[in-house]
């Protein structure tokens, strides 16, 4: 008798800046964590400009959280309505 394994990813890492290429990858993860049943975590991501003093830095990491906020509401709607589960860390 054969033992049927099945094979996947315990979780799917993806990594989110908002732009077409990130909502692209991140339709994908969603898709492959709906088929695999696997935890789908998704990290928000900016680049500073370079060099960033430390107040400007400060004040685009603000921005960066208010904007991602917005976002993550929309995709853990998304992925409630497809059975997943998002942490917020």
């Amino acid at each position: 008798m054969t033992n049927h394994v099945k094979q996947g990813f315990e979780a799917i890492l993806v990594a989110y800046d908002g732009s077409p290429q990130s909502q692209r990858a991140t339709d994908i993860a969603f898709s492959m964590a709906q088929a695999l049943g696997s935890k789908l975590l998704i990290f928000a991501v900016i680049r500073p400009p370079e060099p960033a003093a430390r107040a400007e830095l400060n004040a685009i990491l603000d921005d960066a959280r208010e904007h991602y906020e917005q976002s993550f509401v929309l995709l853990r709607e998304r992925a409630a309505k497809g059975g997943l589960h998002l942490k917020r860390r």
